[in-house]
């Protein structure tokens, strides 16, 4: 029951908004495909937890809905490796004088 993806750390395209706006109104609007999350939300009466965008997140990987990137891999882009910076330091709360 716990059907969760993140893109905490991701770039997400226009394609990726328009496939969870999709499959967002065929769960909770049009209900076509709300058995998708049906044991989920059975599951989460009795235990902690419930049906977030992490739910819908895993559900876009497991179908392959969109075409995902590792950012965790070097990229190769003409020859040459990048990669994605994970982590960005601020200095400015460094640099400021103590009062």
């Amino acid at each position: 029951h716990w059907f969760t993806s993140s893109v905490h750390a991701g770039l997400i395209t226009e394609e990726f908004c328009e496939n969870y706006e999709m499959l967002y109104e065929d769960i909770f609007i049009n209900k076509s495909k709300f058995n998708l999350i049906e044991d989920k939300i059975n599951h989460h009466k009795s235990n902690p937890g419930g049906v977030c965008d992490m739910t819908l997140y895993h559900y876009i990987v497991k179908f392959g809905l969109v075409d995902m990137q590792n950012l965790m891999e070097p990229v190769e882009i003409d020859g040459k490796k990048f990669v994605f910076i994970k982590k960005v330091n601020n200095t400015c709360q460094q640099l400021k004088k103590k009062t």
